[in-house]
């Protein structure tokens, strides 16, 4: 079960963020996803995914949610998504 005080510390961290942090997290909002994933939904080169990602990641606005292997590309990649329980806040 999410605290409500961690709910509370998330909401306060969404205005803090760039434009390029927020438009990355809002991606997750609907469901969990790669990097490449996400660069292709945004329509924005992979390497400003990933840099964004791993910034939200030591945020503590992105967690890892498992492994799986992408269809395009045949190789094993990390599925990243909101901390709490299918983007519910």
């Amino acid at each position: 079960m999410v605290r409500y005080t961690s709910i509370k510390a998330y909401y306060e961290e969404i205005p803090k963020l760039s434009t390029k942090r927020r438009k990355i997290l809002r991606a997750f909002v609907d469901s969990d996803m790669s990097n490449r994933e996400a660069s292709l939904l945004l329509n924005i080169p992979i390497n400003q995914v990933t840099g964004r990602v791993l910034e939200l990641r030591q945020m503590g606005l992105l967690v890892e949610k498992g492994r799986e292997i992408d269809q395009m590309t045949k190789k094993l990649v990390t599925i990243w998504g909101l901390p709490l329980n299918n983007g519910q806040l």
